[in-house]
């Protein structure tokens, strides 16, 4: 959390507290603990419980108000009821699962204290006036306009959906913000399959299921060209970023008729082909990868050619850089952070990859404020000598590789020097 605590002896690891306050000394910070004075109750007692209402309409209502991926809707008490039963009986029950994350929601405990988070399960949940002993915060959320844009749903085209400008570009008294293709954010998953339609900088692999794999960029993100003809071509009955190898080819023929993919041989993708736009800062794009399983060995990042039909690795040179971390619990670290390592590592399951824009590694070739990736990670070769034991490249770094082949390099000659010692030894006894 950059609090300078180290975390294995920080009473709160996931947010800055360099004071380590810990009211009723629990041993969990107070910006961890939905209970800081120890009371049995929720916040501070003689305090007032404030609302969750703000945090809610910032990072909540998109998935909450339309169910998307299963979440419970803002509103729909029993749905709320059941899950907090499942998690234990008690809103803050819920609580663990909100600051980690759980299936396609994000975790939020870097983000906001326990406290707050409680407060925005307990407002979304219509729990709120009930908050905490003898505090309530406002009142729970209204039915008469569940989406919180003014407008009351006994007249509002969209009612799920915040649209105060109520447009109906078709006519057909439904809101265009709620059209089932509609696409707030622009990242290609429309409205119906969305986990999040306010936000392109943070895309699941696959909608409206994810093999939980994630990609985020400090720029708006989106499916690309492949992803999106296939997209279209099921009506966005789903759509993913990553797809199968069937998927993919299909998709290839659509986009660039005439142009036929060649098997990658000698290579083994670790979860299918990654295509997705970047928005540049810069002239540069950067994405980072959370994959859903850890780099295997010998890692490498193939790029294909879309005139050639062929594979590539991915050129390391200049801007165009892979870094590799692991994954903190909590989701990938920073872009910025010191964990990140040059190259592909196996066995760490955050990438980081840079990219210029019009350069070697993006697919559409021209200089025009977004980089296209059409890339594959998984394990390359790993040859074997005459006797079938491993061995690999002692230059890897020039094929995407990272630390994890290095590392297999100085295995074998640590056990071919072990396996000469007896051999030595006797030799030295005659």
């Amino acid at each position: 959390d950059g609090d300078q605590i180290v975390d294995a002896v920080d009473n709160c690891p996931q947010l800055a507290n360099p004071n380590q306050v810990d009211m009723d000394s629990d041993k969990i910070g107070d910006l961890c603990d939905v209970d800081p004075d120890g009371d049995g109750e929720p916040g501070v007692s003689g305090e007032p419980f404030a609302s969750g209402r703000e945090l809610v309409e910032k990072d909540c209502l998109t998935c909450h108000l339309t169910g998307t991926v299963g979440a419970p809707e803002f509103g729909d008490t029993a749905a709320w009821d059941g899950r907090i039963q499942a998690a234990g009986g008690k809103p803050e029950d819920m609580l663990e699962s909100v600051q980690n994350g759980l299936g396609a929601m994000q975790g939020f405990g870097s983000d906001y204290s326990a406290q707050e988070l409680l407060q925005a399960i307990l407002y979304l949940s219509g729990r709120e006036e009930t908050g905490s002993s003898g505090n309530p915060g406002m009142p729970g959320p209204e039915e008469s306009d569940i989406d919180l844009d003014t407008i009351p749903d006994a007249v509002d085209n969209c009612p799920n959906v915040a649209n105060t400008d109520q447009l109906d570009s078709d006519g057909d008294g439904g809101g265009d913000a709620c059209d089932s293709l509609a696409d707030l954010d622009g990242d290609g998953f429309p409205f119906s399959l969305d986990d999040d339609d306010s936000n392109a900088n943070r895309l699941l692999a696959t909608l409206p299921i994810s093999n939980s794999t994630v990609f985020t960029s400090d720029n708006e993100l989106q499916l690309g060209r492949i992803a999106n003809a296939i997209a279209e071509s099921n009506n966005y009955a789903s759509a993913a970023i990553v797809l199968s190898a069937d998927d993919f080819a299909q998709g290839v023929s659509l986009v660039f008729p005439g142009v036929t993919v060649a098997p990658d041989t000698n290579f083994s993708s670790l979860m299918g082909t990654v295509n997705i736009n970047a928005a540049t800062d810069s002239s540069e794009a950067q994405v980072i990868f959370q994959l859903s399983a850890n780099l295997p060995l010998n890692p490498t990042m193939r790029v294909f050619e879309t005139t050639s039909g062929l594979w590539r690795d991915f050129s390391v040179d200049g801007i165009d850089q892979l870094a590799s971390a692991p994954d903190t619990g909590n989701g990938c670290p920073d872009s910025s952070s010191a964990n990140y390592r040059s190259g592909l590592i196996s066995g760490l399951a955050c990438v980081r990859v840079n990219v210029q824009d019009g350069g070697i590694n993006d697919a559409d070739g021209q200089n025009n404020g977004q980089v296209e990736l059409i890339v594959n990670i998984g394990r390359g070769q790993v040859l074997e000598d005459e006797n079938g034991t491993p061995t690999v490249e002692l230059n890897p770094t020039k094929s995407g590789g990272g630390g994890g082949a290095a590392l297999w390099v100085l295995a074998v000659l640590l056990l071919m020097s072990l396996l000469q010692l007896p051999a030595k030894a006797l030799r030295m006894r005659q």
